[in-house]
This record gives C-alpha cells, structure tokens and sequence, in this order.
C-alpha cells in the first residue's frame, strides 16, 4: 500500500481537452508554474560558492545562469583601496573619458570586492518591494482583556532569484539545490507545505478520536477484559480498511482516510451492543446478530456504493469503509462470541 497525496492523478483518462493541455503546456511552456530560488547572504564569504553550487542543477534544466568568478585575495585587496579609485578616476580623465560617469560603477565594484553580498542585494533592489499584507485585528467583545501580540520577527536576510521550470524539473533539482543552501519557494512548494500540514492535521484527528473511543469504552466497561474485549473488533476494523486499500492496490489518500473513523465508529457499536447483553443474557450473541447485522448493513449500503464511483478517490473511500466496516461485523459476529464462550463477562454484583 502506498500513500498519494495528489488527487489530481485521479483524473478521467483519455480526456480530449486534459490531452489538448498537457500538450500545450510542453510545447509552450504554459503548464510552468511559478518558482523562485532563496539563497540565504548572512555568510558573504560563502556566497560565492553557494551560488555555484545552485546554478549547476539549474543549467542542467537548461537555464542560462552564469558562474560567480572568485577574486583573489591580491586582487580584492587593490579592487577595495581607496588609491586604487582615484587612480582610476585620474587615468579615464587623462584619456579624455568623463570620470563622473564612471563614479558609482567603480564605486559599485568596490562595494561588491569588499562584501560579495552586496552584487545579490543590488540586483534585488532593481526589483519592486513585496508589501506583506496587512492584517486586521479580530473584533472581540472584550478586547481590552486580550494580550497585546508580540511583533514578528524580520524575515531572513535572502536574495529571491525568480525561475521557470517544469514540476518534473522541480522534482529532480529541490534536493541539490537544499543540499547546496537554498530554499525553494513557490505554488508547488507552497501546496506541498499545505498537504504536509493537513496531513498531519488529519492524522492526529484520528489519533484523538481513538484516544477518546477508548476513554468512553473504558468508562463504560470499567474492566479490563471489557476493555480488551472492545478493542478486537475495532483493531480489526482497521486491519480491515487498510488490508482492503493493499490488496486492491488502491493507494492510501485524504478522502479514504476518513474511512477510518467511520468503521472505529461501527465496530463499537457492534461491539458495544454484544458486550453489554453478554452478561445479561445466555445467548446475547444470537439476540443482538440482526441488529448487528443492520447496523453495519446501512453504512457498508451508503459507504459501500462509492465503490462503483468513476473517481478514483471516492472509489478508494468506498473500499476502505467497505473492508473496515466488513471486517468489524465478521469479528463481532463469529470471533467475539467464540471468546465470550471460553472467557464470559461476569456480571457485576450489586
């Protein structure tokens, strides 16, 4: 079993109009989406190296970026001198050039000979400023009873080289160019962040509904072996929901996720059914099998009905509600009553 995150790779095959656009989109470039480069300049001496280290990946994509020349150390000194200025200046007035032309690109070498980092925040400076968006404050009733928020930290000293490339070239350059030092920000990363987020949003959803099923089951049992009892079904109820996704070869996603909850929800009820006649009744298990039966009969009919859905993900929801809600019914049915035999509940004495 594996895990998709992209919904999108479920969409209809053989569309004409999704063929027409992948189409367009390798010959014009129109399916590239918007990619930009972060290389951190709060190492200026290292600058240079990072930036070669960057550009290899990315002139294998067949982007044009040049290499950063490193000076030597003799060179950089004389670059940054002040005599080496006004001889300059003195030199291009004796061959008849206008020196005041030639003040702030002799001024702009020196500058990039003393710190390299300066290059990077020049060309950043030709570009027009990114306004962070303004935030309003909520309206609460008790305002003055809420905290002032703590001012934000300034972002990162960082020079944002925009590109163009490919999802495909995306995926084969993000680890070189991390592994170099840079960061790479845009729609793609952006919507990666987004996934990774919910995703482990969801995860400890369901990890909290787990932790309360038990809690109540737990409370209501007030027994260990009522306890243990209890968990067999709903532990095969999720043997169940991801056993059917591997067998099937339909990969694990958001939307069959939710089958998770939905059969740790039948297989307690099924299972709470049956524990608390047990010790009620001789033959519990045969009394509460109809009921059962009709409990988890209606969700596997609703849920179940996804499975004939031409959408993949939905299909993938219908077979995992279908597996995890089949599976806790089997065990109720046959398995727990098998144990109930050979270790019955006692009935609590007054």
């Amino acid at each position: 079993m594996k895990w998709e995150e992209d919904l999108r790779r479920f969409r209809q095959q053989g569309n004409p109009s999704l063929a027409l656009q992948e189409k367009l989109g390798k010959a014009l470039g129109a399916g590239l989406q918007p990619l930009a480069v972060q290389i951190p300049l709060d190492d200026p001496e290292r600058l240079p190296q990072t930036w070669n280290r960057i550009v290899v990946p990315l002139r294998r994509e067949g982007l044009p970026m040049p290499e950063w020349k490193v000076p030597s150390p003799e060179l950089k000194r004389i670059l940054a001198s002040e005599t080496w200025y006004r001889k300059a200046l003195e030199e291009a007035t004796a061959a008849g050039l206008d020196p005041v032309a030639l003040e702030r690109p002799l001024s702009a070498l020196r500058d990039s000979a003393a710190d390299p980092a300066n290059v990077p925040r020049s060309i950043q400076a030709l570009m027009p400023p990114v306004r962070p968006p303004s935030e309003r404050a909520p309206f609460r009733i008790f305002g003055w009873q809420a905290k002032p928020k703590a001012p934000e930290a300034p972002p990162p000293d960082a020079f944002t080289l925009p590109l163009r490339l490919s999802d495909a070239a995306q995926e084969r350059i993000e680890g070189e160019v991390e592994s170099a030092g840079g960061r790479m920000v845009g729609t793609r990363p952006l919507f990666r962040a987004i996934k990774a987020v919910a995703r482990d949003a969801l995860r400890q959803v369901i990890l909290l509904a787990l932790a309360v099923v038990l809690g109540v089951v737990a409370i209501f049992g007030r027994r260990p072996r009522f306890l243990a009892l209890a968990i067999i079904p709903l532990a095969a109820s999720q043997v169940g929901v991801l056993g059917i996704l591997g067998w099937t070869g339909e990969p694990l996603t958001f939307l069959s996720l939710v089958a998770i909850p939905i059969s740790l929800g039948v297989s307690v009820d099924t299972a709470m059914n049956l524990l608390h006649r047990a010790p009620l009744e001789p033959h519990a298990a045969a009394q509460v099998a109809r009921v059962n039966a009709v409990c988890a009969g209606t969700t596997l009919a609703g849920f179940g009905g996804l499975v004939f859905s031409g959408y993949r993900g939905l299909r993938g929801l219908g077979l995992a509600s279908l597996g995890g809600v089949a599976m806790a019914l089997l065990v109720t049915q046959w398995i727990l009553p098998w144990i109930l035999e050979r270790w019955p509940l006692r009935r609590e004495e007054p």
